[in-house]
């Protein structure tokens, strides 16, 4: 029998990397978190991890094992909310970024809409200079995007920032006195855009905006097009798209925060409810 407290810490390990930052996230120590690991093997008779000395890598067995973990962990936690769900009604107002989360929207709103199948969403994707002054008229509930410095957001996420172009693009090298870079970005004052420009000026790399797009779509088709490079969330670099990387002269850039910030207006319980889905589905990035 495989206890689904087994299954979650396995995913967890799988998931963050490691045991401590696993025992983070599921509330154990590392030593609870080991115990679970064997418990697990013995289980299944076999080894799920294979550990050396620099790796840290699934066994075949642990691979085969953890789609059905995630599954039925998915299953599990699904059913519980179903059944414990309130029969909750009314309307939640969402905003966020378009570069947000392209896997971990979708599976959100679609595991808050068949739990709470009586709540209607409405959803608002633009650049946070446009959703901000929603959100504060009080036309948004909920705002997920970056960090507006004001301290009130709740962090769900952090995601790497990457440099990125078109799988065909011939990227120069951004160093001193080369041919200016072209840059793909959105307009003032995108974060992604200000991190590209101050990366190439520490530098002292040329560079030019040849192209400013109103939305990630624009971005990431002028990306594909092979107008030139950008600096993207890694979870944003969709097909057709490459990560330029320190063997192609690129520096390393910092993470990225996503927060969620809640007005008033609608029910609080609603909103924690939606927020709690998006946790769920941002925690396999396990970045906080």
């Amino acid at each position: 029998m495989l206890e689904i407290d087994l299954l979650r810490c396995f995913v967890a390990v799988v998931d963050c990397g490691g045991f401590t930052h696993a025992g983070s996230r599921i509330g154990l120590s590392q030593s609870a978190v080991s115990q679970r690991i064997r418990r697990l093997e013995e289980r299944i008779g076999a080894r799920l991890f294979v550990r050396t000395t620099r790796a840290f890598e699934l066994s075949a067995e642990g691979e085969i094992l953890l789609g059905y973990a995630r599954r039925i962990a998915d299953l599990h936690e699904e059913a519980l909310e179903r059944l414990k769900a309130p029969r909750m009604k009314g309307t939640l107002r969402v905003g966020f970024v378009d570069y947000f989360g392209p896997d971990v929207l979708p599976e959100t709103i679609r595991r808050f809409s068949r739990t709470y199948p009586d709540v209607h969403l409405e959803m608002h994707a633009g650049m946070g200079m446009d959703l901000r002054p929603l959100y504060d008229n009080g036309q948004l509930d909920l705002l997920i995007s970056g960090d507006d410095g004001s301290g009130t957001g709740r962090l769900v996420a952090r995601d790497a920032l990457v440099w990125a172009c078109g799988q065909d693009y011939a990227a120069a090298l951004p160093c001193a006195g080369a041919e200016r870079i072209p840059l793909v970005a959105l307009p003032q004052p995108c974060v992604f855009r200000i991190t590209a420009m101050e990366a190439l000026d520490a530098l002292q790399a040329g560079w030019e905006v040849v192209f400013t797009g109103t939305g990630m779509a624009s971005v990431l088709a002028a990306l594909r097009a092979g107008l030139g490079i950008s600096v993207l969330p890694a979870s944003a670099v969709a097909p057709g798209l490459k990560v330029l990387d320190a063997e192609a002269g690129f520096p390393a850039l910092p993470d990225f925060a996503t927060y969620v910030y809640s007005s008033g207006g609608v029910a609080e319980e609603l909103k924690e409810l939606f927020i709690a889905c998006l946790e769920q589905q941002f925690a396999p990035l396990c970045r906080l």
